[in-house]
Order: C-alpha cells, then structure tokens, then sequence
C-alpha cells in the first residue's frame, strides 16, 4: 500500500469512530432526558397528591 493509501484508510477509520461515538452521545443523551421526564412527572405527583 502506498502512504496515501494508508492515509485514506486511516481518515476512513477515524470517521467511523467518530459516527460511532456522535450515535452514543445520542442515545445517552435520550436516556438522561426520558430519565428526568420521568423524574419530573414523579415529583408532579407527588406535590399533586400533597396537596
């Protein structure tokens, strides 16, 4: 393989990764927000129930 042939494949790679780690960061940001809806919704029924 010639060098730029190798660099080719190594930006590719690294490209990858970065999508890879772009679709975690997503996924981990949907879970924290469904996790302080949730959160939110309990704490309302709570203050509801008090009432």
């Amino acid at each position: 393989m010639s060098p730029e042939q190798i660099i080719h494949v190594r930006m590719d790679e690294l490209r990858e990764e970065a999508q890879r780690h772009r679709r975690a960061r997503r996924m981990t940001a949907g879970r924290w927000w469904r996790r302080l809806a949730a959160y939110a919704e309990r704490r309302a029924e709570c203050a509801s129930r008090q009432r």
